[in-house]
C-alpha cells in the first residue's frame, strides 16, 4: 500500500473518531443537506461515515431493515414449504383422477401380453394405450416420490410455524 493512502486512510479514520463525539452517526438530523450516494459527513468528510448515517447497521452487524430478520425468514421458508405441500397434494389429486378414469394404475396393477396393455383393479381389467399406460405408470411413480416430501414440507410448515410465535 501507498505510504500516502495508507496516511490518507489514518486521517480519515482519526476524524472520524474526533467528530463521533460531537456528531451521531444514527442522527439524520445533523445533516445540512440530503446524504446522497456521492455526499461526505458533514462534520469529518469521511465517506463510509456518512453511508453509515444512510444505513445505519443493527446490533448484529446486519442492515436496518434487512433482508432476512427473523420474522422474514419464516415468513419466506413458510411460503416455500406450502407451495412444496400445494405442489404435492395437487400431484395426489391428479393420481386419483387418473385412478379413477382408468380403473387402477399402472404401476401396482397393470400388465403387458402380446404388445396389448392392461391395468386391473377390483377383478375388472381394462385395455388401454401404451401412452396412457406409460402415463399411469409414470403418475404412480412419481407419488412414490411426493408422498415423503409432502410429510416432510407439512412437519417442516407446522414447524416453522410454532418457532415463529417464540
Amino acid at each position: 500500500m501507498d505510504p500516502r493512502s495508507a496516511r490518507t486512510t489514518a486521517m480519515a479514520v482519526a476524524r472520524h473518531h474526533a467528530c463521533s463525539s460531537i456528531c451521531s452517526l444514527g442522527d439524520r438530523t445533523r445533516l445540512a443537506q440530503p446524504v446522497t450516494d456521492t455526499a461526505l459527513h458533514p462534520v469529518c468528510g469521511d465517506f463510509a461515515a456518512a453511508m453509515m448515517m444512510r444505513y445505519p447497521l443493527r446490533q448484529t452487524g446486519a442492515p436496518a431493515g434487512g433482508f432476512m430478520d427473523r420474522n422474514r425468514m419464516f415468513k419466506l421458508m413458510s411460503l416455500l414449504l406450502m407451495i412444496v405441500v400445494g405442489a404435492c397434494v395437487l400431484n395426489f389429486i391428479v393420481y386419483l383422477a387418473g385412478t379413477m378414469v382408468l380403473g387402477g394404475d399402472a404401476l401396482n396393477h397393470g400388465s403387458v401380453s402380446n404388445g396389448h396393455f392392461y391395468i386391473e383393479s377390483h377383478g375388472r381389467t381394462k385395455e388401454v394405450t401404451a401412452r396412457l399406460f406409460e402415463y399411469s405408470r409414470w403418475q404412480a411413480s412419481t407419488l412414490k416420490i411426493t408422498q415423503p416430501v409432502f410429510v416432510a414440507a407439512f412437519i417442516g410448515t407446522l414447524l416453522v410455524r410454532v418457532y415463529a410465535k417464540k
